[in-house]
C-alpha cells in the first residue's frame, strides 16, 4: 500500500486475510524464518523496488510532514503523487502477486487488476478482515492496563500514574458499564484490583 505515515516510506506491507491470522514465531527476525505450507513472510522493500522508487516514495512520504497537517488542496496533490507511485510500484512488482493499493479522495484504490472500495470498509470489502467484538476488546484492553499499572507498582515508580493509566481505566471501565446496559449483557469485565 502506498500511503503516508510520519517518519516512515510511503509504502507498506498489507497482510492478506490468512497472513494476518497466522500467528509468527516469537523472538525471531521474520525475514529470516521459514514457514513451509503457511504465506510467504515480506522481504525488505529495497530488495524488491528500485533505489530511485525507494528515494521517491520516501521524499513523498516526507513531504507530507514537511510543514505539519497539508490543507485539503496540498493533500489532494499528494494524493495524486502518491497515485503515480502506485503505478510506479506495481510496474516494478509485475502484476503476477502483487496488488498496490493507494488512496484518493474517500477512497482506496487498486493498480491491477484495477478496483476501489470505500476508505473506512476495504479492509472488510476487499480482504475479508473481521473486527473483535468492541466489548471483548476493551475487555482486553482493561487487563493490559491493569497490568501496566501493576507493573508500575512493583517497580517502584515515584510518580501517581506516569502513563496516565487510572483514567484510561475508568474510561473503559465506563464504557463497558454503558454498553452492559445499552445490550442487556452480562459483564465479564476484569475485576479491579
Amino acid at each position: 500500500m502506498i500511503d503516508w505515515e510520519y517518519g516512515c516510506d510511503g509504502i507498506e506491507w498489507v497482510p492478506t486475510k490468512e497472513e494476518r491470522e497466522t500467528p509468527y514465531p516469537g523472538g525471531l527476525q521474520l525475514e529470516k524464518v521459514q514457514r513451509p505450507g503457511k504465506p510467504p513472510i515480506p522481504r525488505p522493500w529495497r530488495e524488491r523496488l528500485s533505489e530511485q522508487l525507494i528515494s521517491d516514495l520516501k521524499a513523498w512520504n516526507d513531504s507530507w510532514d514537511a510543514e505539519g497537517a497539508p490543507d485539503l488542496d496540498t493533500a489532494g496533490v499528494l494524493r495524486e503523487r502518491g497515485s503515480e507511485l502506485a503505478v510506479r510500484v506495481q510496474g516494478e512488482l509485475g502484476t503476477d502477486e502483487w496488488e498496490v493499493l493507494y488512496y484518493l479522495g474517500d477512497r482506496l484504490h487498486r493498480v491491477h487488476p484495477p478496483g476501489s472500495w470505500p476508505a473506512r470498509t476495504w479492509m472488510q470489502e476487499l480482504l475479508g478482515y473481521t473486527w473483535p467484538d468492541p466489548r471483548e476488546a476493551a475487555e482486553e484492553e482493561l487487563r493490559v492496563i491493569q497490568w501496566l499499572r501493576k507493573d508500575q507498582q512493583q517497580a517502584g515508580y515515584t510518580s501517581q500514574d506516569p502513563r496516565e493509566l487510572a483514567g484510561e481505566e475508568a474510561r473503559i471501565r465506563e464504557w463497558l458499564r454503558k454498553n452492559q446496559r445499552e445490550t442487556g449483557g452480562d459483564s465479564s469485565a476484569p475485576s479491579e484490583s
